[in-house]
């Protein structure tokens, strides 16, 4: 959330994680509550359908809505920030920051 750059991109950001985290809080919800249509749909551009989607086709998916790219990119960048390391990086970890800059790099690319 830090990287927002605007409102919506702030609240996307928290959003799409409450989505993911609390499966009580669903799009229709955040409709009934007055989120708008443009806020809803990033969200649910930025969550993984089915869950064990595979990362490049969700990655695409955020090209439907350029409030999602730009939440996107501010989650890879977030990710991808090594001073959120408290000790040496795993072959894991390496593993994740390559997907994340991958990603970034695709997005960054076009975007």
């Amino acid at each position: 959330m830090n990287y927002g750059k605007t409102y919506d991109e702030k609240i996307v950001g928290v959003l799409h994680d409450v989505i993911e985290d609390c499966p009580q809080i669903t799009l229709d919800y955040l409709l009934q509550q007055g989120f708008p249509k443009e806020i809803v749909f990033a969200i649910e551009c930025l969550t993984k359908n089915p869950p064990n989607q595979d990362y490049t086709e969700f990655v695409k998916q955020t090209e439907k809505s350029p409030l999602a790219v730009a939440v996107k990119m501010n989650d890879l960048r977030d990710n991808m920030d090594l001073t959120r390391f408290t000790k040496p990086l795993t072959e894991r970890d390496y593993k994740r920051l390559n997907k994340y800059l991958t990603a970034y790099l695709y997005l960054k690319e076009k975007y």
